[in-house]
């Protein structure tokens, strides 16, 4: 199942609940269909926003309560969504429909900074999206988290000295390996 189709049939499960609202932003080649089945199946739960410029990207983080990542099932060890940096660093909670064993899986169990679901379950992902939702401690604390972990381990000013140390490791090692 593609990953906003997972989206829309969550919005479905989850239609009777006034309390939860998705927004999916984008202008992507699916938007058109996207809305038109929204529409089609009375999701009055889902609303449309179109891309929004960067400088408006912690705006509109901001504006959620909880985030969601809705991961192909065939993604793999290597892909990590861009976004998960975002939401992390704007402390928000977040349900991810990805594999354990994947790179996002083992990011969000590592930082507690929110929920991981099977990709291919969309009731699964309702029922993470609910508990969520009812809990606004449990969003505080994985929100927290995801903060911490991001400015502690992912943060630039983290990650570029040990990118750097790495490399000069790399270099000094090369006439080795040419000899």
């Amino acid at each position: 199942m593609a990953r906003m189709e997972l989206l829309l049939k969550v919005a479905a499960l989850l239609r009777e609940r006034r309390d939860i609202v998705f927004l999916i932003v984008g202008d992507g080649g699916e938007s058109a269909r996207l809305k038109a089945r929204s529409r089609l199946e009375g999701l009055s739960n889902v609303r449309f926003a179109s891309l929004q410029p960067r400088e408006r990207l912690s705006e509109l983080l901001a504006t959620g309560d909880i985030a969601v990542i809705p991961q192909l099932d065939r993604a793999s060890d290597i892909v990590l969504p861009s976004k998960l940096a975002n939401i992390m660093a704007a402390g928000r909670p977040l349900v991810a429909s990805a594999h354990a064993a994947s790179e996002l899986g083992r990011i969000v169990t590592r930082a507690e900074c929110g929920l991981v679901v099977d990709p291919g379950s969309a009731e699964d992902f309702a029922r993470a999206v609910t508990n969520l939702a009812s809990d606004r401690a449990m969003r505080a604390r994985l929100g927290d988290n995801g903060s911490r972990y991001m400015r502690e381990t992912l943060a630039r000013e983290v990650v570029l000295p040990h990118f750097a140390e790495a490399l000069s490791r790399l270099a000094r090692a090369a006439p080795e390996s040419l000899s």
